[in-house]
């Protein structure tokens, strides 16, 4: 089957990806609207929009692009994620669940009721928008799962029923597409392959979060930290990336010494 992993990458939102471990079965396709952003191993596709880059990210991350079409799966990813090692055995376990949608646990809640009072304590989200948000929306079930959207696996399916328009609606409704999804995927009896681990978890071998890239708005203090942030995940990334390589290095040697 072919796959395709893709990010939207909006201004300057986040740090620069400088590198990847090459994923021979799956093709690499960058979305962004800037003819100087480039990611190794990624094809580019330049998108013209008059949207700000927060919506043309969601709307490309929740509707997807005509070029995934091509694709029996895609994977979206977000642009401070970086991935360390092969995840063919995670697109696998999706593949063969013969579900169309794939998320991974979300590191700190459950449901929508502990998101929620999260996004409320952190001012993500206005509690008279979301009383109105629930008032047109009846079926919102506090104790339905939620899930990480940083990274979605689906398959080509998914994009021809009437969902991704629907989520992408009521995202806009609400800001918060954690939040719109679950009600959903179970009125569009829609299953979803839930992988036991979280993208954040810092013990996953699979990605490494990176900080978002500060902003002149914020502090002198919170722009360095977010700065040697990045300088210490970057020094865990590419320790990741050596380690592996030495790794296979001696597997080899191993079988090359036994024959």
């Amino acid at each position: 089957m072919k796959g395709a992993l893709y990010r939207a990458v909006f201004g300057n939102y986040d740090f620069r990806i400088l590198g990847e471990p090459h994923l021979p079965y799956i093709d690499k396709i960058l979305f962004t609207d800037s003819e100087s952003i480039r990611i190794p191993d990624y094809r580019r596709i330049l998108i013209h929009t008059d949207a700000d880059g927060t919506i043309a990210n969601r709307q490309l991350k929740i509707l997807g692009h005509p070029a995934l079409l091509d694709y029996d799966f895609s994977i979206y990813i977000d642009a401070n994620i970086w991935i360390t090692r092969d995840i063919c055995h995670l697109t696998g376990d999706f593949l063969v669940s013969g579900c169309l949608h794939g998320a991974f646990r979300h590191a700190k809640k459950n449901v929508i009721s502990g998101e929620l009072k999260d996004c409320l304590s952190a001012n993500k989200i206005n509690l008279d928008d979301w009383r109105r948000f629930v008032r047109h929306n009846p079926e919102i079930d506090m104790e339905e799962p939620i899930f990480d959207n940083s990274i979605i696996l689906r398959r080509r399916a998914w994009f021809f029923t009437d969902l991704p328009h629907a989520w992408l609606e009521k995202t806009i409704q609400i800001r918060r597409d954690q939040l719109s999804l679950p009600s959903l995927l179970r009125s569009h009896s829609i299953s979803t392959h839930v992988q036991p681990f979280s993208q954040r978890d810092k013990r996953n071998p699979f990605f490494i979060v990176f900080p978002h890239r500060p902003s002149l708005r914020q502090s002198k203090k919170e722009r360095l930290r977010k700065n040697l942030l990045y300088i210490f995940f970057l020094c865990k990334y590419y320790f990741r990336i050596v380690s592996q390589t030495v790794t296979k290095a001696k597997i080899l040697a191993v079988k090359k010494y036994y024959g």
